[in-house]
């Protein structure tokens, strides 16, 4: 489908080929005002889907779409393009009687867009039972479930308080939740029991949200920011389903987590790169990303390793590059773009760098393929924007164009571990291996206990009768001393016992050790002497 330019300002959808070098499609969308493409999201098919703002009356819609004349002054606008650009499936206006912009789009495995923005109208369309069927304060978010035709409305529904309130991204989850992200500027904007932060910190915060599939409940609600000013402008999830953010903050305070990889405020204003856990109840991560002057996260992608990418722009001559990017210094003019990988702890920096020339650049889109090479678009005002030979294009063509950059890792960012797997069948027992060689003998053991006594055994034959003399007993003579009195002996103790019949004393002499028997007589009764615990003497 080709289409001419339309009126002030029209959209556009361009599809290149692997290499950059020519196009596959391209074509204009838009009426006779103005009209301008805000995102676009591909199904599996290649199908694309697009979503914006559009003032024309005669923008083009199919029929039996679910709003086929503008309902206001400007109104969001939703379209379906086949796979090779040649014709729509759908394209339907999408709004009320004020005025509206269609900020994000996805597509789920069914073929259903959801779409978030940004309302004036107290009349945008909404579902009986929607989470929020009223427009609160100025300006609301709002989030739109399409049927796969665009015939209709599966849910809708606003998000917001009392004061201005904008959503910018979406992500859907497996189970079809819409996990939205964007900017409030309401004290009471709608947050859930438990959530990370549920109370207004500066004049504005980011938000990230996630609605049920029904569209009729939070699962949970956050704000984000600091004291002072802060944008949520996109919103990605991994494969468990963990939340990650970027925009940008004006907050010296904005939430860091301890190890990230930049805690203390840059400059001006600062690009944040924040994980959530899935419940939204605590953060896993969160870095500032900037220099010394403006910097802007404007789009996040997350890769299957949990890596995440951002894109956006930045006026910082310091802004943090990797050794080895493609473009380490800032190119000049008030912008460039930048894109950048953080890792996935979030405490650094797997690749970063600029993107741009000597005037004013910016990177608004994102996306990462299976082989890790990443791909920025944005536009530029600079006539010496970094083009390879051979490019569709390789000179500005008018004040600003579009771009499209296509950048690699030098090799494949590694992921977390991922959870372990069941256990596999048990093998076939191997074959028996050959006997080892005896090993060296050990040392000898214990003794072992003492066995029985064995049975006597005969008695031997008699030996030969010996005849044994036997010594003649003499008396021996008591020497002259022994045979003193013995009232004369100096006795100490003497204690007498019963043995035999008769008498007898123990007795100890000083300066002996020894205990000699002394029969009593009755000379040792002296009246110095004294028998210890025996009977008198005689």
């Amino acid at each position: 489908m080709i289409r001419l330019f339309g009126g002030d300002r029209d959209a556009f959808v361009t599809k290149f080929n692997e290499t950059g070098t020519a196009l596959v499609y391209s074509t204009f969308i838009g009426g006779g005002e103005f009209d301008e493409a805000s995102n676009i999201a591909v199904d599996a098919s290649g199908q694309a889907y697009i979503t914006g703002t559009t003032g024309s009356a005669d923008f083009p819609t199919t029929p039996n779409a679910f709003q086929t004349s503008i309902p206001g002054i400007r109104s969001g606008f939703v379209t379906k393009l086949n796979a090779d650009g040649s014709a729509l499936v759908y394209s339907t206006y999408l709004g009320g009687s004020g005025d509206q912009t269609g900020n994000g789009i996805a597509v789920d495995g069914l073929g259903q867009a959801y779409v978030v923005g940004i309302t004036t109208s107290d009349d945008f369309p909404v579902t009986p039972g929607a989470l929020q069927t009223a427009n609160a304060g100025l300006t609301d978010g709002f989030v739109t479930q399409l049927n796969p035709a665009g015939s209709g409305l599966v849910y809708s529904t606003y998000i917001g308080g009392s004061d201005n309130d904008f959503a910018t991204g979406v992500v859907i989850t497996a189970s079809g939740s819409a996990v939205f992200s964007g900017t409030t500027f309401s004290p009471n904007f709608p947050t859930t029991p438990g959530a990370f932060q549920t109370a207004l910190r500066g004049s504005s915060d980011a938000f990230v949200a996630r609605l049920n599939p029904a569209g009729t409940d939070l699962e949970f609600a956050t704000l984000l920011g600091g004291d002072s000013f802060e944008a949520g402008e996109s919103v990605a999830i991994d494969t468990q389903e963990n939340v990650y953010v970027t925009g940008s903050t004006s907050s010296a305070n904005f939430p860091t987590t301890p190890g990230a990889f930049q805690v203390d405020f840059g400059g001006d204003q600062d690009a944040f790169v924040t994980k959530f856990n899935p419940a939204g109840t605590a953060l896993v991560y969160s870095t500032y990303l900037g220099g010394t002057d403006s910097d802007e996260g404007i789009d996040i992608v997350v890769d299957a390793g949990g890596n995440a990418y951002v894109a956006g722009e930045t006026g910082s001559p310091d802004f943090p590059v990797t050794p080895g990017a493609f473009q380490n210094t800032f190119g000049g003019g008030f912008s460039d773009a930048f894109a950048t990988v953080v890792n996935t702890a979030g405490n650094a920096l797997v690749y970063s760098t600029y993107l741009g020339g000597n005037s004013n650049d910016r990177g608004n889109g994102i996306a990462v393929d299976n082989f890790f090479n990443f791909y920025v678009a944005g536009s530029t005002q600079s006539v010496d924007f970094p083009v390879s030979p051979g490019a569709f294009q390789t000179a500005l063509l008018g004040s600003e164009n579009a771009f499209l950059a296509k950048l690699g890792t030098a090799s494949p960012v590694p992921g977390p571990p991922g959870p372990q797997g069941p256990a596999g069948p048990q093998g076939r027992q191997g074959e028996r291996g050959e006997p080892s060689p005896q090993g060296p003998q050990g040392p000898a053991g214990p003794q072992g206990p003492r066995g029985e006594r064995g049975v006597p055994g005969p008695p031997g034959p008699p030996g030969p009768k010996v005849i044994k003399r036997l010594k003649s007993k003499r008396k021996k003579r008591r020497s002259a001393k022994s045979r003193r009195p013995l009232q004369k002996r100096k006795l100490r103790v003497c204690k007498i016992r019963r043995k035999k019949p008769g008498r007898i004393a123990l007795c100890k002499q000083p300066g002996h050790s020894r205990t000699v028997l002394i029969k009593i007589q009755k000379e040792c009764c002296f009246r110095r002497y004294r028998v210890m615990k025996g009977p008198p003497c005689i």
